[in-house]
């Protein structure tokens, strides 16, 4: 009997070491255990209303060109930029901050389709993983950040390249609002490339207030024609 108590009391010392030792491990090397930042740029090149406009010439080995329609197109032109400048080496996927009709710019950019209010992202849970832009400068603590419409650290204006935006009072493409959701003011889903009377939700980036803009301080909220040639926002996907 006595050897059973010791025997029980060895197994529970040992188990509360181990517990222990998992918890100082963890806290000691607790950044080894976080989620890697996701990366956001702006793209070099720039597309009227209709995506299709994007020009990206492909770089050798790497991917096509683009030839889609619409999201579909502008994503795969972060893709693309991504791996012509070595942002994808590691299998990251980018997705383009971009909403139309039936998709939410904060559901595309984890690779959802789908409305927020409608799908809640098809049920994404964030991991998260912070948002830095390409030359590691922070943007936003997570996913739920962006999705809550926090105003990022600073200016988003590094492009692919890690070189910032020539001039920073410029327009960017965007069809949603700074917490991601839809603006339904889109160049008809990203295919029009100037319909008279077509417009789509546009932010500046001059200021990080209005990254994405459509927000209540600003009324009504900018948009631009759609025959005009803008950037977009490219985000890592988690």
């Amino acid at each position: 009997m006595k050897y059973l108590r010791n025997l029980i009391a060895f197994i529970t010392l040992t188990l509360a070491s181990l517990s222990l030792f998992h918890c100082n491990a963890y806290d000691i090397m607790g950044q080894m255990y976080s989620p890697s930042p996701l990366r956001v740029f702006v793209t070099t090149q720039t597309s009227m209303g209709d995506m299709k406009f994007f020009q990206v010439a492909p770089a050798l080995w790497k991917v096509s060109q683009c030839m889609g329609t619409g999201i579909d197109n502008a994503n795969c032109v972060c893709q693309q930029l991504a791996m012509n400048n070595g942002l994808a080496n590691n299998g990251a996927r980018y997705k383009a901050w971009l909403s139309d009709a039936s998709t939410d710019a904060i559901c595309n950019i984890v690779g959802k389709t789908g409305t927020f209010s409608s799908s809640q992202c098809g049920g994404f849970t964030s991991n998260g993983a912070p948002y830095v832009d390409v030359n590691y400068n922070p943007l936003f603590n997570s996913w739920e950040d962006i999705r809550s419409g926090k105003t990022p650290d600073r200016t988003i204006i590094i492009q692919e390249n890690r070189v910032p935006v020539a001039t920073t009072f410029q327009s960017i493409w965007t069809g949603s609002g700074d917490n991601g959701t839809g603006t339904n003011v889109t160049c008809n889903s990203w295919t029009d490339a100037g319909t008279p009377g077509t417009y789509g939700g546009i932010g500046y980036l001059d200021t990080p207030t209005n990254w994405s803009v459509y927000h209540s301080t600003i009324t009504p909220p900018p948009t631009a024609i759609c025959n005009v040639y803008y950037p977009v926002y490219c985000f890592e996907q988690p």
